[in-house]
């Protein structure tokens, strides 16, 4: 596909390469990362609520800052409150902030070994689920990611690992949103733990409880409690506005959903396991 059909503004006529994020500004405007074609695009929402335009805001010819390296390999986007496009550039192990017209790379005090989905919380704080495999292509039998964590980021760049209590620990996390619950809002984190084939919620203490999956990739369990069902590479994470978790399955070619009560359910993809193949 030459750089022409990239390229074009129509976004029912334009070619994508390689999607593994989207994410939505205040005014609902799209975001898009697309891997293989180290970029990522914003789709316009017009006052009639279509989409029309689709530009390219960041690529692999992007300076970032001082430096010349452009995006290799993106894996998610998230928009703040403030507009800021945050981009977790995989490729080049670093987080790029969009400002703007200005990409600079965001400051971390520790060597990150590849990000993935990554999250800003209100008070700046960039929350990043960072493994140093492929959570959608590494085999989930033999897969050995030597790095499996959730990595915590301050606005001045002072970053630390998210404490696991319980002796727990992740396999190739994919995803990492926040929570927030009870009258305080007290801040909890979600993750998709893939290779483990569960969601998982981190506490403020630590402590590591499953939401969704009982560690046995497959598909099963609608309709009942989401902790006895299957997941297989969970990948995406999403909070809806009754409070509902929204899982891509990826293996499963599915998105679950998960209500306040706990039971999960199957809102899109196959409902019969037969249609698995």
């Amino acid at each position: 596909i030459g750089d022409a059909e990239r390229e074009r503004t129509d976004p029912l006529a334009s070619s994508l390469g390689g999607v593994r994020g989207v994410a939505l500004d205040a005014d609902e405007n799209l975001y898009v990362a697309e891997r293989h074609w180290h970029r990522i695009r914003k789709i316009t929402r017009t006052s009639s609520g279509t989409y029309e335009r689709i530009e390219t805001i960041a690529d692999g010819d992007t300076v970032v800052g001082a430096s010349p390296i452009g995006l290799d390999h993106p894996e998610a986007v998230f928009v703040d409150r403030a507009g800021d496009v945050f981009i977790s550039d995989t490729g080049n192990r670093r987080i790029v902030r969009l400002s703007g017209p200005a990409a600079t790379v965001v400051p971390v005090s520790i060597p990150l070994a590849g990000p993935r989905g990554l999250f800003v919380d209100d008070d700046g704080t960039i929350f990043v689920a960072d493994t140093n495999v492929d959570p959608l292509e590494c085999p989930a039998d033999s897969c050995a990611p030597t790095v499996n964590r959730v990595v915590a980021i301050a606005p001045d760049g002072t970053a630390s690992e998210v404490a696991l209590g319980g002796g727990e620990s992740l396999r190739a996390p994919a995803s990492v949103v926040v929570e927030r619950y009870g009258a305080s809002g007290v801040r909890s984190l979600l993750v998709a733990d893939a290779l483990h084939h569960r969601v998982v919620r981190i506490d403020a203490e630590g402590v590591v409880s499953t939401v969704a999956g009982d560690g046995i990739g497959h598909f099963r369990g609608d309709s009942g409690p989401a902790v006895a069902a299957s997941l297989e590479r969970p990948v995406a994470l999403a909070i809806d506005s009754e409070g509902a978790i929204l899982i891509a399955d990826y293996s499963n070619s599915a998105v679950r959903r998960v209500d306040a009560s706990g039971i999960i359910t199957t809102i899109a993809g196959p409902i019969d396991p037969s249609d698995l193949g």
